[in-house]
């Protein structure tokens, strides 16, 4: 009898989460159909409208009042001279949090809390931008790798379940005992983790379990050039033909950023989510200006207001980016160049482990450094790479690890070659820095199990000012 009944409740329990996710998928669909043929022809003026009216009605929200009481009498154009948010707010007692969301921090931890307006706000406009890619129930097995439980990676890897037949759906602390399982249940029509991970699944599986055409969605870190050729060649030996690299920019303040405007035509810029953020860049000389009026080739400090029930004005991101172009309708595009410069320790079994400092943009002494820059070049020589800079008294060495032999002189005149990277050519003829290759396998695999902690992991390729932590074993 007991039995019995515990079937009975487990088949009640069953069918009551098939109705439940089955009503909760009905409503976000027709709700992301609706936004998507009501904002797809928006221009700039519009959105800025929108935002408007949207920050408006988001300033007066009695749980945004608790914090920022002086926000009632800013308007949307007030925010270009209002105070810059640098500590995330505790949440006010009683906030009605349907989501609690942990977030590991790149440079501080932090508690996001979403209401149950918000989620579906969050889906509504996740689901509009998947119609807009490739529609619904499109892709039909779908691998979505979530970087932990109760992080906004999961929440957005339970989105997409939302938009597709098929969800198969993992967790970073799992995905490695589970190869086997993953190529079983593939082929996949789409792939969603973070860059680490991604980079792990293509060099630990060697047999085809992508379609030909499958999308990566990428998040996590930025859309290196070093990881989209590694992707491309691998899949090719893996013999999947073509596949589509959509890079998905978030935070764990406002899921959604941005997102790649063209990818099946091969333009990885990202274009901003609008729907949920005001965005500001602060440019290096400290003068603000709304995204949507940036000028091509600016760059800067991005400061988001994230308009939910708590809205946080002009919090800092933490990332420098750069506006690259417009679309057809004068949206801008952007790119992220990196994070400002923030302490990292970062392990490798066969290097050792080191503290230093990681950036889009550092100086060796006075000789500035291009992360980015550097990137780009190393993905045209088609290695994966960590690059350290060691300094002495006058004298700073760059140790850098590839995994295929690269001569010293041919790669000193590749920096020479871009203006970019010149003022590291000029400091080698000056006498000021040097730079060392080491061939080495740089497994990400390794990398991922060696210093993953939760969340997604960001890798820092260069790391500056290292100290040796401590020293690989040495075998005789």
């Amino acid at each position: 009898f007991t039995l019995s009944l515990n079937y009975e409740n487990w088949c009640f329990n069953m069918v009551f989460s098939w109705l439940k996710n089955w009503y909760i998928k009905r409503i976000v669909r027709k709700a992301s159909l609706e936004w998507y043929e009501k904002t797809k022809d928006w221009s700039v003026e519009e959105w800025k409208d929108y935002q408007a009216k949207r920050f408006d009605e988001m300033k007066k929200n009695p749980w945004t009042s608790k914090i920022y009481p002086d926000l009632r009498e800013m308007s949307y154009e007030d925010l270009l001279n209002y105070p810059m948010t640098v500590d995330y707010p505790e949440y006010p007692d009683g906030f009605p949090a349907l989501i609690v969301i942990y977030t590991t921090g790149t440079t501080r931890k932090k508690t996001v809390m979403f209401t149950k307006e918000d989620a579906l706000f969050n889906a509504k406009v996740i689901g509009a931008l998947v119609h807009e890619m490739v529609g619904f129930d499109k892709a039909e097995n779908v691998l979505s790798i979530a970087g932990e439980r109760n992080y906004v990676s999961e929440m957005a890897a339970k989105s997409i379940g939302l938009f597709v037949k098929k969800n198969v759906m993992l967790y970073a602390d799992e995905f490695v005992d589970k190869l086997d399982y993953i190529v079983k249940r593939g082929p996949y029509d789409a792939i969603y983790a973070a860059q680490v991970v991604i980079m792990s699944l293509l060099e630990k599986i060697k047999t085809k379990f992508l379609k030909d055409g499958a999308i990566i969605l990428h998040t996590g870190d930025i859309m290196y050039e070093s990881f989209v050729n590694f992707v491309n060649e691998t899949v090719k030996k893996q013999g999947t033909n073509k596949v589509y690299l959509i890079d998905a920019y978030g935070a764990s303040e406002s899921p959604l950023l941005g997102v790649s405007h063209d990818s099946f035509n091969g333009i990885l810029d990202l274009r901003p989510v609008l729907a949920t953020s005001i965005f500001i860049l602060e440019k290096e000389n400290g003068e603000r200006v709304n995204l949507l009026d940036a000028d091509v080739g600016e760059k800067g400090k991005l400061l988001i207001t994230p308009m939910y029930t708590l809205t946080i004005p002009n919090y800092k991101i933490g990332d420098i980016i750069e506006i690259t172009g417009r679309t057809k309708k004068g949206l801008p595009l952007y790119k992220v160049l990196g994070r400002d410069l923030y302490k990292v320790t970062f392990k490798h079994p066969k290097i050792g482990v080191v503290e230093g400092y990681s950036g889009a943009m550092f100086k060796i002494f006075a000789i500035p450094f291009n992360t980015y820059a550097f990137d780009k070049l190393m993905g045209r020589l088609k290695t994966r790479y960590l690059a350290f800079i060691e300094k002495e008294a006058t004298k700073a060495t760059i140790k850098l690890y590839v995994e295929k032999d690269i001569d010293k002189d041919f790669l000193i005149q590749q920096l020479k070659a871009d203006v970019h990277l010149l003022p590291l050519y000029e400091g080698i003829v000056m006498g000021n820095l040097d730079i060392e290759i080491y061939k080495e396998n740089l497994s990400f695999l390794e990398i991922f199990n060696e210093n993953w902690k939760g969340g997604h992991l960001k890798v820092p390729r260069v790391i500056t000012d290292i100290k040796f932590i401590e020293r690989p074993a040495q075998v005789p």
